[in-house]
């Protein structure tokens, strides 16, 4: 049960710190037409066992506009949080561990 509690407790010190706060601001001011397309193509290609390359070709190629929208939006939090934020910025990186690997298959 200690565990739980200190996972419990890490998710709410995260979840509560200026840089996901900040994060979590930008994602819910932006366009929600192109947050549902993205979402939508994750979902559609993860159901139809494609891999992360797959879905990131597509959404550089077919969904550019949606994508560099939100990315111009995000990315700037996302970078102050990563450089300021050392809780923030292990949480991130090692979320991403796992879902790159695929990327880097031929």
């Amino acid at each position: 049960m200690s565990n739980a509690r200190e996972e419990l407790a890490d998710i709410e010190r995260i979840a509560t710190s200026p840089s996901m706060v900040r994060l979590t601001d930008t994602i819910l001011r932006l366009d929600r037409r192109d947050v549902s397309r993205l979402i939508t193509a994750y979902f559609y290609f993860r159901s139809a066992g494609k891999s992360n390359r797959e879905f990131l070709l597509f959404i550089a190629t077919s969904e550019m506009r949606s994508t560099l929208s939100v990315g111009l939006n995000v990315l700037p939090s996302l970078l102050i949080g990563l450089l300021g934020d050392k809780d923030f910025r292990m949480l991130i990186l090692s979320s991403l561990g796992d879902r790159t690997q695929d990327l880097k298959k031929p």
